[in-house]
Formats: C-alpha cells, structure tokens, sequence
C-alpha cells in the first residue's frame, strides 16, 4: 500500500487482500495502519494485491500498476481511486446535464456524452474534457476546461471564452456564468469601469475658476446627480493647490450633470455632449447662464414686453412671451435667433443730419417716426417717446418710419 501525507510518500506492505475502504483497517493485522490514518486524517493511498511470488508487494510492483480519478454522476468531487485499473482510465461528460463521471474503464459509444480516455495515474482530470457556458436563451456553448465563461449584462448575456467588453465578469468554473443578480457598470474614478448596485450612472461636468485660471473636467459615478457637497479633489488632474483646495468642497447641485441607466458605462462624455442643456434666464436677470439638468423637451427664448426683459429655459413657450421661439440642439436658445425689425435712425443730437438704416435690439419690436415742435424730426427702435405729441410708430415691416407716414407740424 502506498499512502500519501504532507507531501510524503510512504509503504505500508502486509499479507493479504487490500482493504476495501479506510473504515475496514481496523483488524488486528492492519491496526498500526489504520492508526496511522486515523491519526492524519488520511483518506488518500494506493493499494495493488499479488500472488504470483513471494515477496510480490514490492514498491516497484505498486508503481508499475494503474490507477484512476473516480466520480460518479451523483459526486460532485473526484476521489483518487484506491485499487488498481486494468484498463484504461476515462473521464466523460454529459452533453444534456454537464455532469461528469471519471472511472477505470472505456468510453461509452454514446451520443450525449464527451469522453476521453488514458493510461497514467491519474490522468483523468475534468480538465480533457470541454466544460459548459450558458450562452443565450437557454442554449450551451463548450469551451476548454482552463477558458473562462462571461456574464454581460446587455442583449447578450452570457457565453464562453473572455469578456467581449470591459463592462462584463468572467468566471472558471463549469455553468458559473448563471448569476441572476448581475453587477451595474458605469465609469468611475478618472473614466475606470466601476461594478455599481443600481442601474443609474452618471457624468457631471466641473467648472472653476480661480484668478485668471479656469478648469472643466468630467467627473463620473454611479447613482443619479447628487445634490450635495462632494470632495472631488482625488479626481483633479490639475495639482494648483488652489484648484486642490477649491474642489474639496464642491456644490453639485450648481453642476451640469446627466443621468443614464440600463446600458454598461452609458455615463461617457460622448453621452454628455449629446445632451440638450439651454440657457437659463429670468426677465430680471442681466446674463443667461448654463443650465444645470438636462432638458427633456427643448430650449425657449422670448422676450418678457412688459418688463422689456429677456426669458430663456427649458420647455415650450410660455404664452406670455413675445418672439418666442423653441428649439432642439444644446444652448441654442440664445439672443440672435429672435427676429429683429430694421429701422430709419435719425436723431437731432447725431451730427451729420444724415438719416441711416439700423438693426434694431431683439428687444424693440417697432420702430417710430417723432417730430417735435420745431419740426425736427427723429426716427429710431421702440415705440413712441412720451415727450413726444407727434409721434407714429409701426411695426409692419422694415424701414416702416418714412417721414411721409407722420402729419407735417402745425406752425406755432
């Protein structure tokens, strides 16, 4: 008998027939053996008979014999097989179930099963056969025993050999590529593949200026866009400590971010720039700025006539704007797509007397046609000054505000 024990081998060599299993070396012949493996807990030895001479059980006798890994369909573990194989050894597996059965003995000409056969110890590994990958829709895919399996969530889940993109696991073992509850990725730190719990990612753009220097980069995580303070300083690639001690504390709620979901790492700057943001005003405010969510719907400007201010958002136009217009690529909702009028522009303070065309502001909707009492005349934007008596503004078409339009004065 040959057992092994801490990377040793040693003989163990007696009179008659080998034991069948560990439990059966209790008897007084064999009780030094059986304490032995009792005492080392081990389960793992060879043993070979023979009656063909004496002195037979040789170390050489018990090398020169076969032996075979053992498993039935039942198992999930091999043994190493304890008595001598006078065959071969084989190792098959089941085409419909992926069990594998290992033994002394020759493969089965049979149709549903993989198999292999060999004559060294313990030859018989897993290994020489083809495991399993779940592929799609129920089906199996065989790949080589060392080749991984993948799990990728998109149209195409799962199948053999390595990851197709980075946004996917990988797994070693036979049908391992059967997880329900797979990883969310999305970019993370410094644009890496990040595994997220939740199907949102997201990408928000920093903008900061300190002095005369100003820095825009994309930060990336998982979730929706945060609200909160964040210390983004790990993520600068910028090392001015001023930009280091500014992004320790940034406001993320006056941020431009994006939201994204169901698609692996969906959070690229791509995605970013392809998303509708518009100028945001209110009638009181002298500049527009960039607004801070995307917009589902289009980009307004209009102009507010009562307040003789400017409003631009996000929606529709609200009816209470005049010149308004909607439209559909990012920040386009700026001040020189309203329609401006043209005018005749002339004024007693403008030397030389000499009347000229002019674009008037998209604010001014008319123009007018003033003479005051000495019978000078003024032609400009906007409507009728109130200093004015003789006064006529219109608003029909261009260069509406000829002389011709207005009653000549009434001398004095």
């Amino acid at each position: 008998m040959k057992i092994f024990s801490d990377n040793k081998t040693e003989y163990y060599q007696n009179c008659g027939k080998c034991p069948k299993t560990r439990l059966s070396l209790n008897g007084k012949s064999d009780e030094l053996l059986g304490e032995r493996l009792k005492e080392n807990y081990i389960d793992d030895f060879k043993c070979a008979d023979c009656n063909n001479g004496t002195l037979c059980n040789s170390e050489k006798f018990i090398e020169e014999k076969l032996f075979c890994l053992e498993r039935s369909l039942n198992d999930s573990m091999f043994v190493k097989g304890a008595r001598v194989c006078e065959e071969q050894c084989f190792v098959s597996r089941d085409n419909l179930t992926g069990y594998v059965t290992q033994g002394c003995g020759s493969c089965l000409t049979n149709d549903t099963t993989e198999c292999h056969e060999c004559k060294e110890d313990y030859c018989n590994e897993e290994r020489k056969v083809y495991k399993h990958c779940l592929a799609d829709n129920g089906e199996i895919c065989k790949t080589p025993f060392d080749a991984p399996c993948y799990l990728w969530r998109n149209p195409t889940n799962g199948g053999c050999g390595a990851c197709p993109f980075f946004t996917c696991k990988e797994c070693n073992t036979h049908r391992c590529n059967n997880e329900t509850e797979l990883p969310f990725y999305c970019f993370g730190f410094m644009a890496s593949y990040k595994e997220c719990n939740e199907s949102n990612c997201y990408i928000a753009k920093i903008e900061e200026k300190v002095r005369d220097k100003k820095i825009q980069q994309y930060h990336y995580d998982c979730g929706k866009c945060p609200t909160d303070i964040l210390d983004l300083s790990p993520y600068i690639k910028i090392k001015d400590k001023s930009f280091l001690n500014k992004f320790k504390h940034i406001d993320m709620s006056k941020m431009q971010c994006a939201e994204c979901s169901n698609s692996p790492a969906c959070n690229a700057d791509t995605y970013f720039e392809k998303k509708l943001f518009c100028w945001e005003r209110d009638v009181k405010k002298w500049t527009p700025t960039k607004g801070r969510r995307v917009c589902g719907e289009s980009c307004f400007i209009g102009v507010d006539q009562s307040k003789m201010g400017f409003v631009q958002g996000c929606g529709n136009c609200p009816s209470n704007l005049k010149k308004c217009l909607n439209c559909n690529t990012p920040y386009c909702n700026v001040i020189n797509k309203l329609s401006t009028i043209k005018c005749h522009y002339l004024i007693s303070k403008t030397k030389p007397f000499v009347k000229k065309e002019k674009i008037c502001h998209p604010l001014h909707f008319s123009c007018y046609i003033a003479k005051d009492i000495f019978g000078r005349v003024e032609q400009n934007c906007g409507v009728c000054p109130s200093k004015y008596k003789n006064c006529l503004a219109c608003k029909d078409k261009d260069l509406c505000n000829e002389e011709s339009t207005i009653q000549p004065t009434k001398n004095l």
